[in-house]
């Protein structure tokens, strides 16, 4: 089972660790080596159980290249101390690259977006906006409106 969902399945703190993330969106971009250093140090707060309580996403790699080589070296500098997310776009080239910054780092994951929600088998809506809301994209009444 994954360690993050683990914890949080049994009721513990688990932390979302943005900074990174957010600096490359505001193009202010961190040194990879100050995000290693960032992560190492989020993690330390949880000692050994850092993977297990900290999610650090360290950067969107299909920006530019350093942004990419970033995310890459905190996937593998910062390993056990937390897991390591890289996030990305819907498109199939941000998801690769994404993919490839964290590869073969233990603990690992991509974050993307859900761009397009089914209704189950069973009729059960399972967005956030709840069973049949009018915001509900897989509700029909919605779909119409935005026609």
């Amino acid at each position: 089972m994954d360690v993050v969902r683990e914890s949080a399945g049994a009721g513990r703190v688990v932390l979302w660790e943005e900074s990174a993330r957010d600096g490359a969106q505001a193009k202010t971009l961190m040194t990879a080596g100050f995000r290693v250093w960032l992560a190492r140090e989020t993690g330390r707060v949880f000692g050994s159980d850092g993977p297990r309580h900290v999610v650090f996403a360290a950067g969107f790699p299909a920006v530019c290249g350093e942004e990419f080589e970033a995310v890459r070296r905190v996937a593998r500098e910062a390993e056990g101390a937390v897991s390591v997310a890289a996030v990305c776009r819907g498109a199939r080239r941000d998801l690769e690259q994404a993919v490839a910054s964290v590869r073969g780092s233990r603990h690992a994951r991509v974050m993307g977006p859900v761009t397009h929600l089914k209704r189950p088998p069973d009729g059960r809506c399972t967005c956030r906006a709840g069973p049949f809301s009018a915001s509900c994209p897989s509700t029909p009444r919605s779909r119409a409106r935005r026609r």
